[in-house]
């Protein structure tokens, strides 16, 4: 074992680094097999790998309880905002819908979206607005279509942010252009067959199972099949439903602290591929998070600090500025495009070149076509693919004699 570990060390002279090495003396040290030579936390499954069929099973119910209080407390909110909290029945439809629609967006979110491992939730996008007179003529309420405007974008732009979350976290290159084409267009689809359903929300990524993929190590896309098998069979029996709304508030609440607490880690840690010692780049988070938590608020402690002359416009601002993540988030968008500072300094290298640095993301070809879309090559490589925006680029695809439903990179070896 010990000469082993001296022929991997590196000799005097060589210029690779070594974590065991401290640049006079070679150390013995085991290697840490849980990492990658990159420094990447290793997967049990990767995405495109098949565990056994027991264990397949197992790691969707695994998933599926670890996100089950999110779907239920959406539907609950839906019911309450409903006027029906006390009918047990109307409850229990809800949230069968919503379990059933969770495992219709994610089914082809694997198959034919992004296609990389997550559940997708309804998005809680609910007015807390009751009217005793639910049906009548239909009336246009500006400040109503913008406050579900808002909640469209900023729902896009949670879940473009949770793409490249999962990406990182399966060791994955980030998604091309096309990937996250699918992925809002898959979503956007959903949640119009979700309000034809009745679930009464929409349906977006669910940014928590990135935590749970990263605390178990299982990306495989098998296993998000079987989710998506599993929340469909739980939508279709009521009777499990009725079972999970019986568990205790306390008890939903708890069960998410953890998820919740990886999941936000995982979004910090994009903050590494900037400069944190950079003046300009701390002076904007801090401004960001401070106004974003400051305003909202203020909009709630003064409901009548905006005052314009016109209460319809009032309430279009106010809609506007109760909003945490559009206070913050344009901020900070505002401030990193107009505060000077180079490319290098924002990060911006490191996403249009993962390659560089220390290989913190990789990128090549053959990676990238794991995000390629479940469809035969013959279709992707038609000429009028190249103005689709949700094809994948025509050079990752080889077409052949036999019409594959798995894409090929141009640069890969088949076997």
């Amino acid at each position: 074992m010990k000469n082993s570990l001296n022929q991997n060390r590196p000799q005097n002279g060589d210029k690779e680094y070594h974590p065991c090495h401290n640049g006079n003396e070679p150390l013995e040290c085991v290697e840490d097999m849980s990492r990658s030579d990159t420094g990447q936390e290793q997967m049990l499954y990767d995405v495109a790998d098949s565990p056994p069929f027991v264990l397949t099973i197992v790691f969707a119910f695994q998933q599926a309880l670890s996100s089950l209080p999110t779907a239920l407390t959406v539907s609950l909110f839906v019911a309450d905002a409903a006027c029906a909290s006390d009918f047990l029945d109307i409850r229990t439809y809800l949230l069968s819908a919503t379990l059933f629609m969770s495992g219709v967006t994610t089914l082809l979110m694997v198959t034919v979206g992004v296609r990389i491992g997550w559940l997708n939730e309804p998005r809680n996008g609910v007015s807390s607005d009751r009217h005793s007179d639910k049906f009548g003529t239909p009336l246009f309420n500006t400040g109503v279509f913008v406050a579900f405007l808002i909640a469209t974008v900023i729902s896009i732009l949670d879940s473009v942010g949770d793409y490249y979350a999962c990406a990182r976290v399966c060791n994955l290159p980030p998604p091309p252009r096309n990937a996250i084409n699918r992925g809002i267009a898959i979503e956007g689809l959903c949640t119009a067959i979700s309000g034809a359903v009745g679930c009464g929300h929409a349906t977006t990524t669910f940014g928590e199972n990135i935590g749970t993929i990263g605390l178990t190590k299982v990306a495989s896309r098998d296993l998000f099949v079987g989710l998506a098998l599993v929340y469909m069979l739980f939508g279709v029996v009521s009777k499990v439903s009725a079972v999970f709304l019986s568990i205790p508030y306390p008890v939903l609440g708890g069960s998410i602290i953890v998820l919740y607490g990886m999941f936000n880690g995982i979004i910090l840690s994009n903050l590494k591929f900037i400069s944190l010692s950079s003046t300009r780049n701390i002076s904007i988070i801090g401004t960001s998070l401070l106004l974003g938590l400051m305003v909202p608020k203020w909009i709630e402690d003064e409901p009548d600090g905006i005052s314009t002359g016109d209460s319809y416009y009032d309430n279009i601002i106010r809609t506007l500025l109760v909003n945490p993540n559009l206070c913050g988030g344009v901020l900070a968008f505002f401030l990193d495009n107009t505060v000077p500072g180079t490319r290098r300094e924002r990060g911006i290298d490191v996403w249009h070149k993962p390659t560089t640095g220390n290989g913190d993301i990789p990128n090549s070809e053959s990676e990238l076509a794991i995000y390629n879309p479940w469809f035969p090559k013959k279709w992707l490589s038609k000429k009028i693919c190249r103005f689709v925006p949700f094809c994948p680029d025509s050079q990752l695809i080889k077409v052949d004699s036999v019409d594959e439903y798995s894409l090929v990179p141009v640069n890969s070896v088949s076997p």
